[in-house]
This record gives structure tokens, C-alpha cells and sequence, in this order.
């Protein structure tokens, strides 16, 4: 038979799955490109089916591409609706990012009051980064809470404990440098190779410039 007597099958395109899980999952491996081409406005477009149907992770993953313009166009207002039905959720990381959207510096208007509380509620919920950016901010007496170095140690600690990469950073630089607290090098610069064997590039940058006589912390 000729070819024309038998043309080829077009492909057809599958359609996505039902369930909100398995939108996330798949939104997923298009956004980080596992056994498919990376494709952010596909895995943008699979997250908000998941997410219409509630799912609290789809909800946050999409929620980080509108605070980020990370495959979508920029958009806070959608990030904070779409993290606040997350947290609804029981979702603590949600609850975080919705502090720093209210922290003030990333495109909606500062509430200083709703951003420690909700980064108290995520870091008290066991969220690392919520506790790193709690230290941080009694660390500089931010947002309205008092500049407190043993709640900024607390907190860096409990991070810390669980091998949170910036935690044992900011631990490291504070304790090298001696900032707001007694000089401790030895024990510094442990929390930096730590830091730094988990991957953080800052302590890497950091102990790169301590080799080089540095005597305060490289800025990023």
C-alpha cells in the first residue's frame, strides 16, 4: 500500500489529569523539567487547576511564581491570595511567604503587625525560613518588634538544629565577626563550613573572603 493509502495518525494531545494532586505533580515536572521540557507557563496554567480545587501546595508553588514573575508576569496581589487560601490550609510555608509579601519591599502595601505575626505563627509551626527572617528582624529590631539579639539566637538555633543551610550562615557570620555578640571564630567559621557543605553560596563567598584577611561580613 502507498503512503497515501495509510497517512500517519496525528498525535493527540493528552488531556491533563482530574485530580488536584496529580495537576500539582505534573505541574511539577513541567516547571523543573523532570522527563519533560521545562515549561513554566504550562506548569503555571496545571498549578491553577490544582489550586482551584484546593490544593494547598499548588496554591503556594503558584503563589511564588506571581511574587517572583518566575514564568508569569509579576503580580503580588494574586501571590497573597493564592498563599492566604494555602495557609487557610494549614500550610505554614504559606503563612511565611505572605509575611514577606507584608513585610513591605515586595509590591504591596506594608502591615508590619500581620507580617511578625504570621512569620511567628510559620516559624513557631516549624518553618526554617520563617525563623531565619524572625532573627533577622529582631536581630535589626524591625517591624515593629524590639532589636533583641537572644530572641535573634533562639531562633537562628532552632533553624539551625535541623541543618537549615542559612541559619548556620547567619550563626557563623554573627559568631565570626562578632556581631552583636562575643567574637568566636573557631566556633564561627564550624557554622560556615557547615552552612557551606549544605550548599549555601554565601558561606562559601564568606569563608573565601575570611581566607583573604576579611574582617567583617562580604557583602552579598
Amino acid at each position: 500500500m502507498s503512503e497515501k493509502e495509510n497517512p500517519p495518525v496525528a498525535a493527540r494531545e493528552v488531556p491533563p489529569p482530574k485530580y488536584p494532586g496529580d495537576l500539582y505533580v505534573l505541574g511539577r515536572m513541567y516547571y523543573q523539567g523532570m522527563s519533560v521540557p521545562v515549561d513554566k507557563a504550562k506548569a503555571a496554567a496545571l498549578f491553577g487547576l490544582a489550586a482551584d480545587q484546593g490544593n494547598p501546595e499548588a496554591q503556594l508553588h503558584l503563589g511564588l511564581m506571581f511574587m517572583l514573575g518566575d514564568g508569569v508576569p509579576e503580580d503580588p496581589e494574586k501571590a497573597a491570595t493564592l498563599f492566604g487560601d494555602s495557609f487557610q490550609q494549614g500550610n505554614s510555608d504559606a503563612a511565611y511567604f505572605l509575611a514577606l509579601l507584608y513585610a513591605g519591599d515586595r509590591g504591596l502595601p506594608a502591615n508590619d503587625a500581620e507580617a511578625v505575626r504570621l512569620c511567628t505563627l510559620a516559624a513557631n509551626a516549624g518553618c526554617r525560613g520563617a525563623q531565619v527572617e524572625l532573627a533577622k528582624w529582631y536581630r535589626a529590631g524591625q517591624h515593629l518588634l524590639p532589636q533583641n539579639m537572644n530572641q535573634a539566637l533562639i531562633w537562628l538555633k532552632k533553624a539551625a538544629a535541623a541543618g537549615y543551610a542559612d541559619a548556620l550562615y547567619e550563626l557563623g557570620c554573627m559568631l565570626f565577626f562578632g556581631e552583636g555578640m562575643l567574637r568566636d571564630q573557631k566556633n564561627g567559621r564550624m557554622f560556615l563550613e557547615a552552612a557551606a557543605a549544605h550548599g549555601d553560596t554565601d558561606a562559601s563567598h564568606t569563608l573565601n573572603a575570611i581566607g583573604h584577611g576579611a574582617k567583617a561580613r562580604p557583602e552579598a
